[in-house]
């Protein structure tokens, strides 16, 4: 995996927000693997460690194909943290982030991210493994949709009183692809060692608890979740 900075991105990408026998048929595995090339990275802490921390977890430099990272000031004029999009102008993955984020948020929306990514990668044609009825995923999306942050915000969509903006946002955060990020983004910050990410999930679990429109869940809303997003990633042997 390369990472490498930018200046700028093209404008058309997705916001920030297989089953183990057909994985060799995916784009994961027609993509080349590379070294983990961090030099152009100087001063990009939250990113570096949310690197380290998902290597952690499940060693993103044997597995994952190549990654253009870049530092986008668009996005900050958009309402973005980040971005990913699947394919960039060199044919490959890239994921935006936008500068000058707190090291704590720039952490999480790496991570976040890089959630969008793996998601893609383990979808065989277009879209997202997580939006598709992909055996592969079926526990994750049973696991999701069972928790208390789920059924919060799909009672918002049809509650009285819900505006208009905020039915479209709520609507937004229960997009597949969306759940995958946000509960990826979780699961490797509740098993990594990295500060940041530490400090972020200790603040969005808590607030979880009361929030009328959780993005993240409780410790105990998210456990059957950790359990899904692992046995998940052991069935296509990415847990160390």
């Amino acid at each position: 995996m390369a990472v490498r900075r930018r200046a700028n991105s093209p404008a058309n990408a997705h916001n920030s927000g297989a089953k183990e026998n057909k994985v060799a048929n995916s784009r994961l595995a027609n993509q080349p693997s590379e070294s983990l090339d961090l030099s152009s990275l100087n001063n990009a802490f939250g990113i570096l460690g949310a690197v380290a921390a998902i290597d952690q977890v499940h060693g993103i430099r044997k597995y994952d194909p190549t990654i253009g990272v870049l530092y986008d000031p668009l996005l900050a004029s958009s309402g973005s943290k980040g971005m990913f999009r699947g394919r960039a102008s060199d044919g490959y993955p890239e994921i935006g982030i936008q500068p000058g984020m707190p090291p704590a948020i720039e952490a999480a929306t790496f991570t976040h991210e890089f959630g969008h990514l793996l998601d893609y990668t383990l979808k065989s044609g277009p879209g997202y493994a997580s939006e598709s009825n992909d055996d592969l995923m079926k526990e994750w999306d049973v696991a999701v949709k069972a928790s208390s942050s789920y059924k919060r915000l799909s009672a918002l969509t049809s509650a009285d009183g819900t505006v208009d903006r905020e039915r479209a946002l709520t609507i937004y955060l229960m997009k597949g692809r969306e759940l995958f990020a946000r509960s990826y983004a979780q699961f490797i910050a509740a098993r990594c060692h990295d500060q940041n990410l530490l400090n972020w999930l200790e603040v969005m679990t808590d607030e979880a608890a009361d929030d009328r429109m959780p993005s993240q869940w409780t410790e105990e809303d998210f456990a059957p979740i950790a359990v899904a997003i692992e046995n998940t990633l052991r069935k296509i042997k990415y847990m160390k």
